[in-house]
């Protein structure tokens, strides 16, 4: 029930709000709480409305995108801006974090960021919890 809110859906809108304000309260706690390079994957709309909630909090290094059209590009925010890479022109071994902002694919993603051998933490933006039997990613609100 995507932490609540799916179940909040026609409740009154303070109700909505106190869901929304504890689902950001958990991505600020889980923002600063991350450690090394911190990236995201996935230079989408999602990625961008993230950079503006999350901006300030944490230094994201860099965001990757799978579309190398979008190599060059940047996500902007208040504090940072954000180049896109494209993932062959990166080092994943440099890396502590992914957030995948690209939620809809964020299964595909974690497991090819596996395969390539990226040992760190494995985030998703997704807003419901990922499967219990994900284990190569977890969700970023907390």
């Amino acid at each position: 029930t995507a932490y609540g809110v799916v179940a909040a859906v026609g409740a009154p809108s303070a109700r909505m709000a106190e869901l929304l304000a504890r689902r950001v309260s958990g991505g600020l706690a889980r923002a600063s709480s991350l450690d090394g390079t911190a990236v995201l994957y996935g230079a989408t709309p999602t990625a961008q409305a993230f950079l503006g909630l999350f901006d300030g909090v944490c230094a994201y290094d860099f965001a990757l995108d799978d579309n190398h059209e979008y190599a060059g590009y940047a996500l902007y925010g208040a504090h940072q801006s954000v180049p896109i890479l494209s993932p062959a022109d990166v080092d994943l071994s440099a890396i502590s974090t992914v957030i995948i902002t690209s939620y809809l694919h964020d299964a595909v993603i974690a497991q090819k960021l596996r395969l390539a051998g990226f040992k760190g933490k494995i985030l998703s933006t997704r807003p419901e919890r990922p499967a219990a039997r994900e284990t190569a990613y977890e969700g970023f609100y907390v």
